[in-house]
């Protein structure tokens, strides 16, 4: 952006100084004089212009950063939160859920539910894991 500014300005003092150049040396007549302080004063006002839109598209872009870095760590929590409750009710294998496809885990959800039936966590589905997280909440067989 500043580069971008630079170059302009270049560019117009260079433009200015040509022009004030062939006024000193008498070879722009008045009228030709007005229409190039025209020209010069229009190009300000756009580059004016340009810079003004080009800090609200900034600010807009920042202010979009900040509510997307929100809901970023409000998802989180709620991963954490979700991992938190499998973890207390015994779900040890939540990764192994986690890292299955969004439309596999829900059409075992469908099909759970079509059939009345449940997935038990893999703590009660094996016998060794059983045993460990019994004696991880310090219960007896």
């Amino acid at each position: 952006m500043a580069d971008q500014e630079n170059k302009f300005e270049k560019a117009f003092n260079k433009l200015k100084d040509r022009i004030q150049f062939m006024v000193d040396k008498d070879k722009l007549s008045d009228k030709q004089m007005e229409f190039y302080n025209n020209v010069l004063s229009g190009l300000k006002e756009a580059n004016e212009e340009q810079e003004g839109m080009i800090f609200d598209l900034q600010v807009q872009l920042h202010n979009k950063e900040l509510e997307l870095e929100k809901e970023r760590r409000l998802h989180e929590g709620r991963i954490f939160k979700m991992e938190a409750i499998a973890l207390m009710h015994g779900i040890i294998d939540i990764n192994s859920w986690v890292n299955k496809p969004a439309q596999w885990c829900a059409d075992e959800v469908v099909i759970s539910k079509q059939t009345g039936s449940f997935i038990l966590p893999a703590a009660f589905r094996d016998k060794n894991m059983n045993n460990l997280w019994k004696q991880l909440n310090n219960r007896g067989n």
